[in-house]
């Protein structure tokens, strides 16, 4: 007669196959409830850190340099040009700028890399460069400059200036007069990949 198999019912075996779907999608849940939760509290887990800023002997204004202190005004009040979340991008713009097509491909190229994009206008009317956040969209942060210490130190043309910011605050590259038909990808790539100081 022959002799029957009680492997499965024998103590210590292993988990049955419904608790091992039963734990697996559990598991699910739980990443897709914390991802939710992360990106609700405004921290997107994918996205570039700051580090410390870099001590450096080129001057602000020139590539290689931080960022001029400048006081900035957004929604909650004054905050320094160093305080900007970084890596990212500080886009320049005049006010009444007509550069509302560029700055939307800037928005949209950084947001592919996880960048931030920084958007700072020389002037006193608030009103003015959220509208104009608003219109471009994306992950974008109004700013304002109302002494236009960055558009000065950085000679910023009457159109669109970029400004590539580090991680550790170097300014790696300056854009001048962007056009929509920029291809940032490459900017991007090497500002994420150079090596911090």
């Amino acid at each position: 007669m022959p002799k029957s198999d009680h492997r499965s019912n024998a103590p210590g075996s292993g988990p049955s196959r419904p608790a091992i779907v039963a734990l697996i999608v559990g598991l699910a849940v739980l990443g897709m409830t914390l991802g939710l939760l992360t990106r609700v509290g405004g921290v997107d887990p994918m996205r570039p850190r700051s580090l410390p800023l870099a001590r450096t002997s080129i001057a602000a204004g020139q590539v290689g340099g931080l960022l001029p202190p400048a006081s900035l005004l957004d929604r909650t009040g004054d905050r320094r040009a160093s305080d900007l979340e970084r890596p990212g991008i500080v886009a320049l713009v005049p006010p009444s700028c007509a550069c509302l097509d560029g700055l939307k491909r800037v928005v949209t190229t950084a947001a592919q890399f996880g960048l931030i994009t920084h958007l700072v206008e020389a002037g006193r009317d608030p009103a003015q460069v959220r509208s104009l956040a608003g219109r471009a969209g994306g992950d974008l942060q109004p700013l304002i400059d109302p002494a236009g210490v960055l558009a000065a130190a950085y000679d910023a043309t009457p159109t669109l200036t970029l400004l590539l910011l580090r991680a550790d605050g170097v300014i790696t590259e300056i854009k001048r007069g962007v056009a929509p038909s920029l291809d940032l990808r490459p900017a991007l790539r090497r500002l994420l990949s150079a090596p911090q100081a």
